[in-house]
C-alpha cells in the first residue's frame, strides 16, 4: 500500500475537521494519515496496526473517505491519494 498526499499550500488548516458530513472515524483516519510523510509505502498489516483497528473497520472508513472524495484509490498499483479537501475532479 502506498499513501500519497499532494502538496497543498493550505495544509495545516485541517479543513476536513469542519466537514459535517464526515464521521469522527473518518476525521481521525485523515489526521493519522496527515501525520505521515507526503509519500509513504506501508504493508497493509503495518497500516492497520498503526490505526489500531481491524482491517474491516479501517476499510469501512476508507470507503467513507472514497465516497466523499477525500481518497482516490488507484487499484493497479495499490496507491491511495489522500486529500485534505474533497477532490471534486475525480
Amino acid at each position: 500500500m502506498q499513501l500519497l498526499r499532494p502538496e497543498n499550500k493550505d495544509f495545516g488548516t485541517k479543513w476536513f475537521l469542519y466537514d459535517m458530513g464526515l464521521s469522527l472515524a473518518g476525521k481521525g483516519l485523515l489526521i493519522t494519515i496527515m501525520m505521515f510523510p507526503e509519500k509513504i509505502c506501508l504493508t497493509d498489516s503495518m497500516f492497520y496496526r498503526i490505526c489500531g483497528d481491524s482491517k474491516e473497520v479501517v476499510n469501512k472508513i476508507f470507503d467513507e473517505l472514497k465516497k466523499l472524495k477525500y481518497v482516490v484509490h488507484i487499484e493497479s498499483d495499490d496507491t491511495y491519494i489522500v486529500y485534505e479537501k474533497p477532490n471534486l475532479n475525480s
